[in-house]
């Protein structure tokens, strides 16, 4: 927890233009195990919130990671917990930007296929962020 919030602040006040490639693929590859492991609502809303800062920061050099991040982000929405399905929601909305930045039109519609089948959610959250995470692919569409 304390080192993510460490490389959210440090990422969020320096940027990510210094970092070389090894430690972009360290950075990355972190933070999807952060992501993917977190358990309790404190830790992920910290953990999400590193994970969109680095994303973001990386912007186009994010790219080659794109798809496994995707795919990561599908199976939180799969989750047997609602906060996780609605963490996963809230993520997609917050890299829709850097998905259309990277021209990764086809994720994105791929993400909205698999959103769109949410929509039957349960969970007033999940459904909620399922529908703000619609919007945000709309609108980078």
């Amino acid at each position: 927890m304390v080192a993510m919030k460490a490389i959210e602040k440090i990422v969020a006040n320096l940027g990510a233009t210094n970092i070389n490639g090894h430690l972009e693929e360290l950075l990355v590859d972190g933070i999807l195990y952060a992501f993917k492991e977190q358990t309790s609502s404190d830790i992920f809303n910290m953990t999400l919130n590193g994970f969109v800062v680095v994303l973001n920061s990386l912007e186009w050099r994010v790219r080659p990671y794109l798809p496994q991040i995707c795919d990561t982000i599908k199976v939180c929405l799969d989750n047997k917990s609602c906060k996780v399905r609605q963490k996963a929601a809230y993520a997609i909305s917050q890299i829709a930007g850097v998905l259309k930045q990277c021209e990764e039109e086809q994720l994105m519609a791929n993400l909205g296929v698999v959103l769109h089948e949410k929509l039957a959610e349960e969970c007033p959250e999940v459904l909620g962020s399922v529908m703000e995470a619609l919007k945000a692919i709309k609108h980078h569409q």
